[in-house]
């Protein structure tokens, strides 16, 4: 390790910037924002791919994320090489179609700088904290930022408006398993955690950030002695009682929460029902013999609906077909047994797992293989290194 130059913290740092351009927090146009450290980090992130899968040894769930990863990349490749134009019904405008490849690599691709990382001594059980931390209040900042650039483009206050950033704030909740035996940063951070998922009115954040929140405090019950348990119920009953009571206050004062809720017991999802029953049917009834099995390439559900579908299933059917589904059910699955694998009943299994939850639970609401957060990216680099080094699988 380069006892002068930490590579692991530069190109955290790049992430971040870039994340204010991904965020629509600073326009397209600003090249040093949106640009540069985009190119430094793919390409830092394609060398550690590459040095990561030449190791003799590592964790299997890399080769099941290759073959997803070459597949995406692969009908991404072919979007290009087409030269089509995508453009998006729902939101108004014309998207350059190398970001779908982008986009995946962006998302998955650090997974494999944060294991080298881990591997190399730049990130281990003592700085992870820092990172952490670090991170969270950068998200959080992320949400406040954004929150005013809404307010100000479209002219609403805040709370008047979903925010997308929901499903990053909810990646933010795995990093508090860090800190189970700090009470005082382990609460503090799920409250406010929590408060934010709410105030970004994503329904299908909320009900994930729910279940994590639920599953942390069940966890740090168990984990806590007797005296510890006590505490540990106390905050935990005191920190449901303040949820519930802003929910009821949020419900009471915001108009667009009320008809959001409203919405959800109705059940009205956004249109989400009549998008997918189009896919569905095109998919059913107008593709040929080779889209059913390989799909109709890269964006095709933007093509028919004019949107995407907001469900990885159904986005993965219509674009790849069904070898797609099954190459993407093949890396779950992969990712389950790689959790299980891991002897050392440790925070590292506990992590994994609630990524797990967090991104499989996305696949039924939003596209989950090209969101993953650099907070997401970084645990799971770190519990993928580390958990299985513990466990004598790694040496």
């Amino acid at each position: 390790m380069n006892k002068y130059i930490n590579i692991c913290a530069i190109y955290t740092m790049l992430w971040c910037i870039y994340n204010l351009h991904l965020l629509e927090v600073l326009p397209s146009t600003n090249f040093i924002i949106s640009k540069i450290p985009l190119a430094i980090n793919l390409l830092i992130s394609l060398y550690l791919f590459i040095k990561v899968n030449l190791y003799r040894v590592k964790p299997s769930i890399f080769n099941a994320l290759n073959i997803l990863i070459l597949m995406f990349v692969i009908y991404g490749t072919l979007s290009i090489v087409s030269g089509k134009e995508i453009y998006v019904t729902a939101v108004g405008k014309t998207i350059n179609n190398a970001s779908y490849v982008v986009s995946i690599l962006r998302s998955l691709l650090p997974i494999y700088a944060f294991y080298y990382f881990c591997r190399k001594g730049y990130i281990n059980d003592i700085n992870i904290r820092w990172y952490a931390i670090i991170l969270i209040l950068i998200y959080i900042s992320y949400y406040y930022i954004k929150t005013l650039t809404n307010s100000e483009v479209l002219g609403v206050d805040s709370g008047e408006t979903t925010n997308n950033i929901g499903y990053a704030i909810v990646s933010l909740l795995p990093c508090l398993a860090l800190f189970a035996n700090r009470k005082i940063i382990f609460y503090g951070g799920l409250s406010i955690i929590i408060f934010v998922v709410l105030m970004c009115m994503k329904r299908g954040a909320i009900l994930i950030g729910v279940l994590l929140s639920i599953i942390l405090m069940y966890n740090a019950y168990r984990a806590s002695k007797r005296a510890g348990r006590i505490i540990t119920i106390f905050a935990s009953c005191i920190l449901i009682f303040v949820v519930l009571n802003y929910i009821e206050n949020l419900y009471s004062q915001n108009e667009y929460f009320q008809r959001r809720i409203e919405a959800t017991i109705e059940g009205n999802s956004s249109g989400r029902d009549n998008l997918a029953e189009m896919l569905i049917n095109s998919y059913v009834y107008e593709a040929n013999f080779p889209q059913l099995l390989f799909g109709r390439g890269a964006d095709s559900t933007v093509e028919i609906a004019g949107n995407y579908a907001h469900n990885d299933w159904l986005e993965i059917l219509t674009n790849q077909g069904i070898i797609g589904v099954i190459i993407s059910l093949i890396y779950w699955v992969n990712y389950w047994k790689e959790i299980r694998s891991m002897r050392c009943k440790s925070n590292y299994r506990y992590i994994l797992t609630l990524i797990f939850i967090i991104y499989f639970l996305s696949t039924f609401f939003s596209m989950s293989y090209n969101q993953v957060t650099t907070v997401a990216a970084l645990l799971m680099g770190y519990c993928l290194y580390y958990g299985h080094h513990k466990s004598n699988i790694i040496n």
